[in-house]
């Protein structure tokens, strides 16, 4: 009885075991990063940096913490491509099992990627939702396809979502279980969570549930991703080229950015913080400029002759900026 009992023990637990690995299998690793283009037809464009910051504890599940920030371009009536906005998108938390990857929302996990589904089959993305006309009082996602995709000496499951535009919420686009959306062509609510109807801070996303009206909505791409275990970048492009390509460095982790650099009659500052409090000191330390901001995207105008300069910006919340860029005129 006794070593019946044993053996029945041994048995879960490599049962657990095998499926805690399955588990582990089919979502991302720490590090994960991704990057998904934007665009639309009026113009707004940029793109989508999400990372895997971190682990929590939710409900009792281990959860990973990701966080996103959507950074727009625009060209300037000099036709000189310019940052137009950083923007802090909500923090996503996920968690998964050996055949399903879950999204905490409204305080409780819904399902936001199911590989059980065939095709045919349809699941809800959100349970929890606004009333708003013309929009169904429940989002789903129907399954066109199902196929797997190989990565390394990996197969993982895949599948082709739609979403019906009825929706408050959408997700399409080719979806596998290791890192998500895959889709790497321009299409509307191919990102890695559903997408609202109407608008998200302050842009349209998608059309409104009104399939009579024809209104503008932002594209998604699928640019490259990479964790701890694994690089994937089809067009093995660089991952921010827009920053890269109009000489912006990347944000720092306190959330500052400045901007061009060499600059001429202007330097924008990026802050975490509306209110700054701005100093500009020339090469032989002397003040030759100061100036507050009241915005988190601001330029600063510039009569200063060519030379090496340094900015420092400091904030109600005690944050200090430091940062040594040069003027060309």
């Amino acid at each position: 009885m006794r070593l019946s009992l044993l053996l029945s023990c041994f048995v879960f637990l490599g049962l657990k075991q095998s499926v805690l690995a399955q588990a582990a299998n089919i979502w991302i690793k720490p590090n994960a990063v991704w990057h998904y283009d934007i665009d639309s037809f009026s113009g707004t464009y940029g793109f989508i940096k999400t990372a895997y910051v971190g682990d929590t504890i939710i409900e009792g599940y281990s959860t990973q913490i990701l966080t996103s920030v959507r950074y727009l371009f625009g060209f300037d009536t000099n036709d000189i491509l310019h940052l137009s906005a950083v923007q802090n998108l909500p923090t996503n938390y996920t968690r998964n099992n050996e055949n399903q990857v879950f999204y905490w929302l409204n305080n409780q996990f819904e399902i936001l990627y199911d590989f059980t589904k065939t095709p045919g089959e349809s699941y809800t993305v959100v349970s929890i939702e606004p009333t708003v006309q013309f929009c169904n009082p429940s989002s789903s996602v129907t399954v066109q396809s199902t196929s797997s995709t190989t990565i390394g000496n990996q197969t993982y499951p895949t599948i082709e979502l739609t979403s019906d535009q009825a929706n408050f919420s959408r997700l399409s686009g080719q979806i596998n279980a290791r890192y998500g959306n895959q889709t790497n062509t321009f299409t509307p609510q191919a990102w890695l969570f559903p997408v609202n109807s109407f608008y998200m801070d302050g842009i349209l996303s998608v059309s409104p549930c009104d399939t009579n009206l024809m209104i503008d909505y932002i594209h998604y791409k699928f640019r490259c991703f990479q964790d701890d275990s694994l690089i994937v970048n089809p067009s093995n492009e660089d991952c921010e080229y827009l920053l890269n390509n109009v000489g912006i460095n990347d944000l720092t982790k306190e959330g500052y950015m400045l901007f061009p650099n060499p600059a001429t009659n202007f330097i924008t500052l990026v802050a975490p913080s509306e209110e700054n409090e701005v100093a500009i000191y020339n090469s032989m330390g002397t003040l030759v400029l100061t100036t507050k901001t009241t915005k988190k995207i601001e330029e600063i105008p510039l009569n200063l002759p060519s030379g090496t300069y340094f900015l420092k910006s400091s904030s109600n919340q005690s944050e200090v900026f430091y940062n040594k860029f040069v003027i060309r005129q």
